[in-house]
C-alpha cells in the first residue's frame, strides 16, 4: 500500500466521528433522491405505459342524447383517429352490508373494446346474452371485500334492477377513482360499473343513441381544433362542451402527483447534499490546516501538488461512497413503501421498477459530485502549500 493511502486510513480513523456525520448526511440525501425520484419515474412510466397500451382517449364530450347517425360525420372530422360512442349514466346503488345507498357510474361495456380498454383483474367478462351481468371497478370490490358473483341492486328510473358482478377491472380513465364533487376516493360508496351495451341502453331508453363520446387524436391532430369542431357539431344535442385529457379528474390527480414528486426529488436531496458538501469542506479545511507541516514534508520528498490534492479528494469520495451505500439501501425501502402507498389510491396494472435503478445511478453520481465539490477548495489549498 502506498504511503499516502496508509496516511488516508489513519486520518479517516482519527476523524471518524466527523466523517461519519458527513456520511450520514450524504445517506439522507441519497435516500431522499432514490425514494422521491424513483417514485416519480415509476409513476410516470406506469401512467404513460398504461395510457398507450390501453388506448386512453384524448378528448371527452358528454351530451344529453344524440343519434348514432351523427357518428359518420364526426369520424370524418380533421384530426380524429378513432371515436367511440357510449352510454354513461349515474345511478343509485343498493349494496349488501351498506346501510345507505351508494352511487355508481354505469358505462356501456362495448365502448371499452377500442378506447379506454379495461384490464380484468378478477372474474370474467359478462356474457352478451346476460343483461344482468356487469364488471365492477377493482377499488369498489376491494373496499367491500367482494368477489365475483356478488349481487347488488341498481336504481334505474325508480325501479330496483338486480345486477350480478362477474368480474373486477381497472381502467385508464379511473386510475384515481373519485365521484362527482369528491376530492378523496370513497370506494365503499362510489364505484364504476361496465354493463352490456344493449342492456344499459334499454334500461335508460337510449337505443340507437349515445350520451357520451371519447376520441383519440390522429398523429399531429390539433386538440383545440377537434374540440371546437365537436362543440359546433354537437351543440344541438345538448353537449356540455368537449374537454381534453388534462381536464379529466383522474388524469389531473395523477399528473399533479407526478409533478409534485419531480419538484420534491429536486429540492429535498439538493438541501442534504449541499449541507454534506459544506461539512466535507469544513472538515477537510481543518484537517489540512492541522497537517501543514506534514504536507510541507511530503512535498519536500517529491510528492506533487496534484498527488496531495487527490489524496484529500479520495478521503471525501470515500465518505460519499459510504453514505451512498447506506442511502441506496434506505432509499430502496422508502421508494417501495411509497409505491405501496400509491397502489392504495392509483390503479395500475403494474408499477415499473426501472425508475428505481435509474434513481440509484443518479443518486450515486450526485453524492460523488457533491463530495468532490466540497473537497475541491480545501484540496487545492493543500496542494499549493510550499515544500518544507
Amino acid at each position: 500500500m502506498a504511503a499516502l493511502d496508509r496516511k488516508l486510513l489513519r486520518d479517516a480513523w482519527h476523524w471518524r466521528g466527523q466523517l461519519a456525520a458527513c456520511a450520514l448526511v450524504v445517506a439522507c440525501g441519497v435516500a431522499a433522491f432514490v425514494a422521491l425520484f424513483g417514485a416519480y419515474r415509476s409513476l410516470l412510466e406506469a401512467r404513460d405505459e398504461y395510457y398507450e397500451r390501453y388506448r386512453y382517449a384524448d378528448v371527452f364530450v358528454h351530451l344529453k342524447r344524440a343519434p348514432r347517425a351523427e357518428l359518420d360525420e364526426l369520424s370524418r372530422l380533421p384530426g380524429v383517429a378513432a371515436l367511440v360512442p357510449r352510454v354513461l349514466v349515474e345511478a343509485r346503488l343498493i349494496v349488501p352490508g351498506l346501510a345507505e345507498p351508494a352511487r355508481a357510474r354505469l358505462i356501456s361495456l362495448g365502448s371499452t373494446q377500442s378506447l379506454n380498454r379495461l384490464h380484468l383483474t378478477a372474474g370474467r367478462w359478462p356474457q352478451p346474452d346476460r343483461p344482468d351481468e356487469a364488471i365492477a371497478s377493482e377499488a369498489f370490490m376491494r373496499a367491500h371485500g367482494f368477489a365475483p358473483g356478488v349481487r347488488v341492486e341498481v336504481v334505474i328510473r325508480g325501479r330496483l334492477v338486480p345486477l350480478q358482478i362477474v368480474g373486477a377491472a381497472i381502467s385508464p380513465e379511473f386510475i384515481y377513482e373519485v365521484g362527482p364533487a369528491q376530492i378523496l376516493p370513497d370506494n365503499r360508496r362510489y364505484g364504476v360499473f361496465w354493463m352490456n351495451d344493449k342492456a344499459l341502453a334499454a334500461a335508460f331508453d337510449m337505443e340507437g343513441s349515445f350520451n357520451d363520446l371519447v376520441l383519440r387524436l390522429a398523429p399531429g391532430g390539433s386538440e383545440a381544433a377537434v374540440i371546437a369542431a365537436l362543440d359546433a357539431r354537437l351543440a344541438r344535442w345538448g353537449a356540455l362542451g368537449a374537454s381534453g385529457r388534462d381536464e379529466q379528474v383522474s388524469h389531473r390527480f395523477i399528473s399533479d402527483e407526478i409533478a409534485q414528486n419531480r419538484v420534491s426529488a429536486t429540492l429535498v436531496p439538493a438541501i442534504f447534499l449541499a449541507v454534506a458538501a459544506f461539512l466535507l469542506h469544513t472538515v477537510l479545511a481543518r484537517l489540512i490546516q492541522m497537517q501543514r507541516p506534514e504536507i510541507g514534508l511530503l512535498k519536500a520528498f517529491g510528492y506533487s501538488g496534484r498527488a496531495i490534492a487527490w489524496h484529500y479528494a479520495k478521503l471525501a469520495l470515500g465518505v460519499a461512497m459510504g453514505g451512498a451505500v447506506i442511502g441506496l439501501a434506505l432509499g430502496g425501502v422508502l421508494a417501495q413503501g411509497l409505491l405501496d402507498l400509491y397502489a392504495d389510491y392509483y390503479r395500475f396494472p403494474r408499477f415499473p421498477m426501472s425508475g428505481l435503478i435509474v434513481a440509484a445511478a443518479y443518486a450515486a453520481a450526485l453524492a460523488l459530485g457533491a463530495a468532490l465539490i466540497g473537497a475541491l477548495g480545501a484540496a487545492v489549498q493543500g496542494s499549493r502549500l510550499a515544500p518544507a
